[in-house]
């Protein structure tokens, strides 16, 4: 009964909606991988090829000239619109990513601060003074952004503990009051900043300092004390004072170093495993322009949102919940001894070296339109893609045949794994060297299901009183493309077909039109059409669409077959609401919801006219795996109509509805 916990799914839904309906019945009288070949190109900073325009004529044109110029225009035109890049991978043998170590130096300095990866840690990186009768606590933020500071006595007691912000400066006025220091004069004491991360910390400590007391005038200043430089790591003291300490990714890795003045730096942490998304000649001679996901690397780093919301999706909390595109990073690293440096997963700083032994060059680069679909429904698919037109490519179509000189080609794909991301790669190599490994770009699309099938149970009331339940089948399928056309305003992901039918498992107390009340069955088969205005995946990306609907209802002994249009919209569970839904574990699924309204206005019934007629559904689904959700829905039916011979039907009711079903 898991999916029947599950309607907490909607329940924020349904107290905006929930009301009390009525109920009236009349009776009435009666992985795959393509190659592709380019020259060797220079380097250049240039990211697209230019695009191709038509012509400046002086003479008036032939028809024929006149076609070619018109084609060519709109070419150039389409081929603007491809700005979004294909990805390189990043992997071996072109890039190697080194061990990952801890590269300290305390030498360089004479033991007076130490440089940990490219950051220096020293006695400014955290210090105290009394300004203006307040204490105040300066700290080097890319070392600990913030944490717990404490004061230290020279036996290890805490004398006090306070929270700071992520200020780098921080201010305390009340030294004298009972959450002031626990301090007396004369006493000497280290500050500590410590910030904990789960399983790990990482801390820094001062000095040493002394304060005095005096006529309620408090002074603090540092004591001179040299001590011995000195490093631990890995529960190791290490003989030199400079060098490089390797670490498994995910290996527990600790370390601690002194200064000569005392102060410390210290940290419990693990190395990250980098997901490095894409590479490329960057536009700043001698260096590589490197792309990944978060978290990003320490330095001068460029953070690229993976989407951007408007401020009203923000208050509103509408953001996507399912398929959120990632957030970036982009960096350049300089060939002469290229590295990366990251915090590790609970603090402390550890290098990444790299071996770039051929990277692509800017020419090199494929773009896809910036509409592109990412997804699919069929194991092979394809898409538009722009390419340096001078290149000599194999694997890759013409988009149109008669103007095989475009830009742009058609790459045909294979997606082959099912609720998952499928890598599909070309092969980009160089013509003139044929020494180094081809680069490979590469697609993430993801392949969903492009049916699903359900079995419901729905609980119905009427205003006389009456319930009952209704047992329902529910079947839909998305279309892919329409027998391969690759329109994308008339085929491709724009239409999907339903099916559902539903019977009450007993009669319900129904008002007759003389007064009292009857038993009386209701059946129904549905079959809708449908259209998306927003071309995507269901249960996956956003839309709102249109229904064209045909239904074959019977109310007891009435029939009618009916015509109507309405719209829907579909999209993931808003951000704010699933993350508080996923406090509940077995709610801590991924969920779609959609709506849909129906008007009937016609029948296929001669002599029936139609009154308001109409159905309005609100349902969600938990997808529990890749192919089996549980679900949930209420919404209101109305069913109005009258016969040639006056006889007909009305009828309002609220229902509710769980159900459980598969993707296919």
């Amino acid at each position: 009964m898991k999916f029947v916990l599950s309607s907490m799914l909607v329940a924020a839904l349904i107290s905006a909606f929930a009301q009390t309906s009525s109920a009236k019945s009349t009776k009435k009288k009666s992985k795959t991988t393509n190659k592709v070949t380019a020259s060797a190109p220079e380097a250049t900073s240039s990211s697209t090829p230019t695009a191709a325009v038509a012509p400046a004529v002086t003479t008036a044109p032939s028809p024929a000239s006149s076609l070619t110029s018109v084609t060519e225009v709109k070419e150039a035109k389409e081929s603007d619109d491809y700005t979004r890049p294909v990805f390189f991978a990043v992997e071996e043998p072109n890039v190697k990513i080194k061990t990952p170590v801890i590269s300290y130096d305390l030498k360089s300095d004479n033991g007076r601060s130490l440089k940990i990866a490219d950051y220096v840690f020293n006695n400014d990186s955290l210090k105290a003074s009394i300004q203006e009768k307040q204490l105040r606590i300066q700290w080097d933020t890319t070392i600990i952004p913030s944490g717990d500071l404490s004061i230290i006595d020279s036996y290890g007691k805490e004398l006090w503990k306070v929270v700071l912000d992520k200020s780098g400066d921080w201010r305390f006025a009340e030294l004298k009051g009972a959450k002031g220091p626990q301090w007396q004069s004369g006493s000497h004491f280290r500050f500590c900043l410590r910030s904990e991360i789960e399983k790990g910390f990482t801390a820094i400590c001062t000095q040493n300092y002394g304060v005095e007391i005096k006529d309620d005038v408090v002074t603090l200043d540092f004591t001179k004390s040299d001590t011995q430089p000195r490093v631990i790591a890995l529960n190791e003291e290490r003989k030199k004072l400079k060098g490089e300490i390797e670490v498994a990714v995910g290996a527990p890795a600790g370390f601690l170093a002194t200064i000569k003045s005392g102060a410390t730096y210290e940290f419990m942490s693990e190395p990250i495993d980098l997901n490095l998304k894409d590479y490329i000649e960057s536009e700043q001679k001698g260096s590589v322009t490197f792309k990944g996901a978060l978290p990003a690397p320490l330095g001068d780093s460029k953070l690229i949102p993976g989407i951007e919301y408007g401020s009203m999706t923000k208050a509103l909390g509408f953001q996507k919940s399912i398929a959120e595109p990632i957030d970036l990073w982009q960096i350049d690293v300089p060939l002469k001894n290229p590295r990366l440096h990251f915090q590790g997963k609970y603090g402390g700083v550890f290098t990444y070296g790299l071996e770039i032994k051929n990277y692509p060059k800017q020419a090199d680069r494929i773009y896809i339109h910036k509409n592109a679909l990412i997804g699919t429904y069929n194991s092979k698919d394809q898409i538009k893609v722009k390419v340096n037109k001078d290149s000599k490519i194999e694997g890759l179509e013409p988009a149109d045949e008669k103007n095989k000189d475009s830009d742009l080609r058609v790459w045909k794909y294979q997606a082959e794994q099912k609720y998952a991301l499928n890598k599909p790669q070309l092969l980009i190599s160089e013509i003139e060297t044929g020494k180094s490994e081809p680069q490979k770009a590469y697609l993430e699309i993801y392949r969903g299901g492009s049916g699903e099938a359900s079995v419901r149970l729905s609980g119905l009331s009427t205003s006389s009183g009456g319930s009952t339940f209704i047992g329902e089948l529910h079947l839909q399928y998305w279309f892919n493309d329409i027998f391969g056309w690759q329109n994308n305003y008339l085929s491709k992901q724009r239409w999907g077909v339903s099916a559902k039918h539903f019977s009450t498992l007993a009669d319900v107390d129904a008002q007759k039109e003389g007064g009292g009340t009857e038993k009386v069955g209701l059946s129904s088969t549905q079959v809708d059409l449908r259209y998306r205005f927003a071309q995507g995946l269901w249960e996956r990306d956003e839309t709102v669409g249109a229904i064209f609907a045909y239904e074959a209802l019977a109310v007891g002994e009435e029939k009618a077959n009916k015509i109507g249009a309405g719209l829907f919209w579909a999209r993931s569970m808003p951000k704010t609401l699933d993350n508080w839904l996923n406090k509940f574990s077995f709610l801590n699924h991924p969920k779609y919801v959609d709506m849909e309204y129906i008007q009937f206005f016609g029948s296929a019934d001669s002599g029936t006219t139609m009154g308001m007629d109409f159905l309005l559904n609100f349902h969600g689904k938990i997808l529990f795996t890749n192919n089996f959700f549980g679900e949930l829905g209420f919404g209101m039916k109305k069913y109005d109509f009258t016969k040639a011979d006056q006889s007909g039907a009305s009828l309002s009711s609220f229902y509710g509805t769980v159900g459980v079903g598969v993707d296919f």
